[in-house]
């Protein structure tokens, strides 16, 4: 019985010598073909770069907030990255009309990094409006306390005019 194995596809070829038929004994062959995908490579290439950059998207959390440059340049390079994967992940694999598991992986990691730099966007703008409130508290304390200085300078003066 002859086997043969070569990049990942096994032949095993079968010979039955002999089968009665109602006409007469003829011999057959059997062949049976075996596919075995190596996927170290689509690890390797595809899968674990793929979730380093969103890992590398979610050191982001770990920034403070006010420093934005740092925060922004991680979020737009590791968009770009992921960006990079699902364009670039055409050309390694035949065009086929449906949709694969990679597309779909690569796709969920893209939307874990838009997240976390829409996650940005939405802790800056509420820090922003948190601040702005704070500082119109700040301003309306300050004016009350600049009428309640002023409101008792009047009462002295009329009191002297008394």
């Amino acid at each position: 019985m002859p086997t043969g194995r070569e990049n990942g596809l096994n032949l095993l070829c079968k010979v039955t010598v002999m089968l009665c038929y109602v006409p007469g004994k003829y011999g057959r062959l059997t062949i049976t073909f075996e596919f075995n995908r190596r996927i170290n490579f689509y690890l390797l290439s595809w899968y674990l770069p793929a979730t380093l950059i969103v890992a590398l998207s979610w050191v982001g959390f770990w920034i403070d907030t006010k420093a934005t440059p740092a925060r922004i340049s991680l979020g737009t390079i590791t968009i770009l990255a992921s960006g990079n994967f699902l364009i670039g992940e055409q050309d390694g694999f035949p065009s086929v009309s449906y949709i694969r598991a990679i597309d779909i992986y690569l796709i969920t990691c893209f939307v874990f990094v838009f997240g976390c730099m829409a996650e940005y966007a939405i802790v800056h703008y509420a820090k922003r409006l948190m601040e702005n409130r704070e500082h119109h508290k700040k301003n309306d304390k300050e004016v009350v306390s600049d009428l309640t200085v002023y409101i008792w300078h009047l009462r002295r003066k009329r009191d002297r005019w008394l």
